[in-house]
């Protein structure tokens, strides 16, 4: 591709830009390439180094935006006179990098593999919020929430409708189809906008009996 920076351009520039945020340990290699991967212009290495810090305290440490920025960006933080910005002046500039292109494109990229080194850890929060739901001697209304929380987070994706498995899955004698159906009209129940905590546990409980009560047809 026309005017593109070569990589060994893209690593001598992150090698000069990374000693500035030596005790963040940002990676000359990572950074390069993420500039290649963003086709990052010429002379902007140093914002993406602090956009990678600004985006790891970000999500990783769970700071705020204005502190998240004072640290990624402390020559942005001060003002001519060399004293702290405020903070409503320091959020307004986080908002601002936040709309931008090179932040946006950025965030992309490194989400994919924060999300698949967190995938173990959510597998966790699903199984405890499913047990909690199941737990009679949890308040009816927090059993709501985590009923709510497991229901829409282990709901069909919209995109994966329609793709049905050619083999007849079974567990137990039971139809793990018809269970997915099972869950997916437990699910509509909290789109419902008058339907209550209790209302919703009452309902999969009769539904549940109901079931019991009834042959299991495997399809």
């Amino acid at each position: 591709m026309k005017n593109e920076v070569p990589m060994k351009v893209r690593i001598a520039q992150a090698m000069r830009v990374v000693p500035e945020f030596e005790e963040h340990e940002i990676d000359p290699n990572e950074l390069a390439t993420i500039a290649a991967d963003i086709r990052l212009k010429p002379g902007e290495m140093r914002r993406l180094a602090g956009i990678l810090v600004y985006i790891r305290k970000r999500m990783l440490e769970k700071k705020s935006q204005i502190e998240s920025f004072r640290i990624a960006f402390p020559e942005r933080s001060v003002g001519e006179d060399g004293k702290e910005l405020k903070d409503s002046t320091i959020a307004t500039k986080a908002q601002r990098l936040e709309s931008m292109k090179i932040y946006r494109d950025t965030l992309v990229l490194i989400q994919a593999p924060l999300h698949v080194a967190y995938i173990y850890d959510r597998f966790r929060v699903l199984d405890e919020a499913l047990k909690l739901s199941l737990d009679n001697s949890v308040p009816t209304r927090d059993r709501y929430n985590y009923m709510k929380l497991f229901l829409d987070e282990t709901r069909k994706p919209d995109e994966a409708k329609g793709m049905e498995v050619n083999v007849n899955l079974t567990q137990n004698n039971v139809s793990i189809r018809s269970v997915e159906q099972h869950l997916g009209d437990i699910a509509k129940k909290f789109k419902e906008i008058d339907a209550s905590a209790e209302g919703i546990i009452d309902a999969i409980t009769v539904n549940r009996d109901e079931k019991e009560n009834q042959p299991v047809v495997v399809e």
